[in-house]
């Protein structure tokens, strides 16, 4: 009997060790760093949040895509010039992908996009809407709760998509209440909002080495296998 709980116990050591998650639990990983210059001028070092099945509102189905955890603030028009402004003059120099971690970049950097020009969709949106509505829905960042994203506002932000019945509005997502626009409304493109970066690409690898809490995990397994192997020879003798 105690060979067969010790014999138990490790089995589910291992099973959490290897790389259990729990179900609904966030698939967002920090990869690494990228240099984002203004010009000649360095603005900062900021993180690439890696996330793995963010829809993809053009061909249908899924995708990854790398977000810049750094938040810019204009118009759209500006935004858009902002976001794609990124791909070249220099502006983000330089990728630091954490050891282990390899991108396989197939798109240039631009805002999120929502679901074609007309409205996305009844409040709650679906997951599926737009990338930041799978951030927020799927992926549980926004309305104060933790996150990879350290620099994200709980504010609207710029959609790279127009409201094609309406020329001069377009669509942002509040990661504060969780829906589009202004309760689900369009915004005009010349006032201000926030925006934030987004870059298509499939991440090729990912860390060997376990994590701290990987090792926590396994050695409570070979504790518990130890602890019953000296219970059994103790009652055997």
């Amino acid at each position: 009997m105690l060979r067969q709980t010790a014999t138990a116990v490790c089995s589910l050591a291992l099973f959490l060790a290897i790389g259990w998650t729990p179900a609904g639990a966030s698939l967002l990983q920090t990869i690494g760093k990228a240099d984002y210059y203004n010009g000649a001028d360095k603005v900062g070092t900021y993180n690439l949040i890696y996330d793995p099945d963010a829809p993809d509102t053009v061909n249908g189905g899924t995708h990854g895509v790398a977000w810049l955890d750094y938040t810019y603030y204009d118009g759209w028009q500006n935004s858009k010039d902002w976001a794609s402004g990124l791909n070249g003059g220099g502006t983000i120099t330089n990728y630091v992908l954490n050891t282990g971690y390899r991108m396989n970049w197939n798109g240039s950097w631009r805002l999120p996009s929502t679901i074609g020009g007309d409205s996305p969709g009844d409040y709650p949106p679906l997951p599926t809407s737009s990338e930041m509505a799978h951030l927020y829905y799927a992926e549980d960042v926004g309305a104060w709760r933790a996150s990879p994203f350290e620099l994200l506002k709980m504010s609207p932000y710029f959609s790279g998509t127009e409201y094609t019945a309406q020329p001069g509005t377009a669509w942002t997502f509040d990661f504060y209440g969780g829906r589009f626009g202004g309760g689900q409304n369009p915004i005009l493109e010349y006032s201000n909002n926030y925006a934030m970066a987004v870059r298509s690409g499939e991440l090729e690898s990912a860390p060997a080495v376990p994590e701290p809490s990987t090792y926590a995990l396994f050695c409570i397994g070979l504790g518990a296998v130890g602890f019953f192997r000296k219970k059994t020879v103790k009652s055997e003798g």
